[in-house]
């Protein structure tokens, strides 16, 4: 146990307390004495001796000896290795191998350093046979008789300490008349090399500033060309593309417009050739029952006959990829075969079924068979004309039909569906013109058809009919063409000006 500042501690607190003092992490065998002298107890109770002149002289060699180690430590390159040998102990993080490292380099390995082990365990071999033989004679060597005179004790005359004190000033001012003018001269000598040195330095960093202040400048010149330059290839090539791309889009639209027109005219043509073969198959039902009636027969003349109804195009919606991207998709017509034979077999039935009910009435007399007979005749000859269900006003029409003029306009439109034409026969003042437009504004809200639409009319209504458009059916384009008799013939219209028509697209 030992008292440290009034506090009992063993040994091994006192070496743990040593070792949170010091960073020990980084000690290898060059250095492992370093460590054992500083975790070793040191005898500081013990009293220190009374200055001696001989203490004063050790300590003013010692002091200069100090003073040349140092000069000739700072002054040799070889032994810069050493710094931070025992400062490391002391701070956070040890330096000292890095800078060791960074000064003598990687170490290499090689024969050398094999050499060197093998002749180390030859010396440590020999030593040890020089030890056992230094051992063995001094066993053999005889007693040492000791004399019996005393040596003579050689006593120290002491100084007072006003002799000391006087020693000591001499001493002070020998230092302070050699030593301090060698060392201050030393310390300007080296201030003026540091001064020299520095003023060199400091126009080295002048001139390598400059030098990179004109680097600089000529790299923000050669930028600026440059994105000029960049900025004008830019401008030229986005020119080139929105051209190029506008060129693209135009021909793209044009070729889906033409297929577009194509496509209607193919719908229009196949609408048409259904709508004749609905009437042929339901005047052939007609007959056939008719024919069964009579002769008697099967269901597989009727199947045979319904199969002109079926369409062999599949799906009517076409889809067509143009350059540049563009992808029209045509609106297909609902057209179902089923439903259209059953009603053509439902029109034929009740067809059937009113011929029976009138030759069971003919016989109660001649005259209702006639009546029989001719009604008959009709409905064979012209058709079922009726609506399902009437149609509404269209909403683009920008007015009010009244009710005969809404009948006539259903019967248009009821015509147009059974490809048949007609003629509004009523008298002056009726509103045809009206019928008539309201059943172009039906088929351009109901069948997507929005023209070119051909009327023909007298020179002198023209100016009527182009008012009735602006005014009830705003939403079309309105064309007027005049024709004098007097400067061209009907005949010459085709070929002297077919080409007045070109400027207008037929697709409007």
């Amino acid at each position: 146990m030992k008292i440290v500042n009034g506090v009992a501690t063993t040994k091994p607190e006192r070496r743990a307390d040593k070792t949170r003092l010091y960073n020990f992490t980084k000690v290898k065998k060059s250095r492992k004495w370093l460590k054992n002298i500083l975790l070793s107890d040191s005898s500081s109770d013990e009293d220190d001796d009374e200055m001696t002149p001989e203490k004063m002289q050790e300590m003013l060699r010692i002091h200069k000896l100090q003073r040349q180690c140092q000069i000739q430590f700072y002054n040799d390159p070889q032994l810069h290795q050493y710094q931070y040998y025992s400062v490391g102990l002391l701070s956070n993080y040890d330096k000292y191998h890095d800078h060791h490292k960074q000064i003598l380099g990687p170490k290499k390995k090689g024969p050398k350093d094999e050499q060197k082990k093998l002749e180390k365990k030859l010396m440590k071999a020999k030593l040890k046979k020089l030890k056992k033989e230094r051992g063995s004679d001094e066993l053999k060597s005889p007693p040492i008789h000791h004399s019996t005179h005393t040596l003579k004790v050689v006593k120290v005359k002491r100084l007072t300490p006003e002799q000391a004190l006087v020693k000591r000033k001499r001493m002070w001012m020998s230092i302070v008349k050699k030593e301090v003018p060698k060392a201050q001269k030393q310390r300007t000598s080296t201030r003026k090399e540091m001064f020299s040195n520095a003023r060199k330095l400091a126009k080295e960093c002048m001139k390598e500033s400059r030098r990179k202040a004109l680097q600089f400048q000529r790299s923000t010149k050669d930028s600026l060309q440059r994105a000029r330059r960049l900025t004008r290839e830019m401008l030229v090539y986005w020119k080139r593309f929105e051209k190029v791309e506008k060129e693209s889009r135009k021909k793209a639209e044009k070729e889906a417009q033409e297929q577009r027109k194509m496509d209607l005219e193919l719908m229009e043509a196949k609408r048409q050739q259904r709508k004749l073969n609905f009437l042929i198959t339901q005047t052939e039902l007609y007959a056939h029952f008719m024919s069964r009636k009579v002769a008697g027969g099967n269901d597989t003349m009727q199947k045979e006959i319904l199969q002109r109804l079926d369409d062999d195009d599949g799906d009517s919606k076409r889809h067509l990829e143009v350059s540049g991207g563009l992808v029209t998709d045509m609106k297909g017509d609902n057209y179902n075969s089923e439903s259209m034979k059953n009603i053509a077999v439902k029109n034929a039935t009740d067809a059937f079924q009113a011929h029976q009910a009138k030759t069971k009435s003919f016989d109660s007399g001649v005259v209702m068979r006639q009546k029989a007979k001719k009604s008959l005749d009709s409905s064979l000859s012209t058709p079922d004309l009726t609506m399902e269900e009437e149609l509404p006003q269209p909403s683009i029409f920008e007015g009010k039909l009244k009710a005969y003029q809404l009948k006539g306009m259903n019967w248009l439109a009821s015509l147009y569906n059974k490809g048949i034409n007609g003629i509004l026969a009523d008298e002056m003042g009726l509103g045809k013109t009206v019928q008539s437009i309201a059943l172009l504004s039906h088929l351009a809200e109901h069948h997507g058809i929005w023209g070119p639409f051909l009327v023909i009319a007298p020179a002198s209504t023209l100016h009527n009919w182009q008012q009735e458009f602006s005014k009830f059916l705003p939403r079309f384009k309105v064309i007027s063409l005049k024709c004098y008799k007097k400067v061209s013939h009907s005949y010459d219209l085709p070929t002297q000006q077919g080409s007045a028509f070109d400027k207008f697209e037929r697709g409007a």
